[in-house]
């Protein structure tokens, strides 16, 4: 259910866009509740974005292998630049949670970037 709702989350996101900042309070603050769970949500977002990234180089998905269709379709919406910099970007953020900044304007700032 936690995996699920990241997946939601990037899939919102990838089709929606920065539009994706009025629905943070139901995508994202309703199910990610903690700093353990905030760390937890990256990390996926990371592993997720380095699977397109396997996807677009045309090797195996290792971890979402239920999740190709959707993989696929964000492999096909972006460039490997464009994935490589929202894996840094996410990396990024997810650093600024181990210093205690705001959550809420944490993600804020995370879909501004992506």
């Amino acid at each position: 259910m936690f995996v699920q709702s990241i997946l939601d989350f990037i899939q919102f996101f990838e089709k929606k866009g920065k539009e994706t900042l009025l629905y943070t309070e139901k995508l994202w603050h309703n199910k990610i509740h903690d700093k353990e769970e905030l760390l937890l949500a990256f990390q996926i977002m990371t592993l997720f974005y380095h699977e397109v990234l396997n996807d677009q180089c045309e090797r195996n998905i290792q971890i979402f292998k239920e999740e190709k269709d959707l993989i696929t379709s964000i492999s096909k919406q972006n460039t490997i630049n464009q994935i490589i910099q929202k894996i840094n970007i996410i990396m990024q953020q997810k650093k600024k949670i181990k210093i205690n900044v705001n959550n809420g304007l944490l993600i804020d700032k995370l879909i501004l970037d992506l």
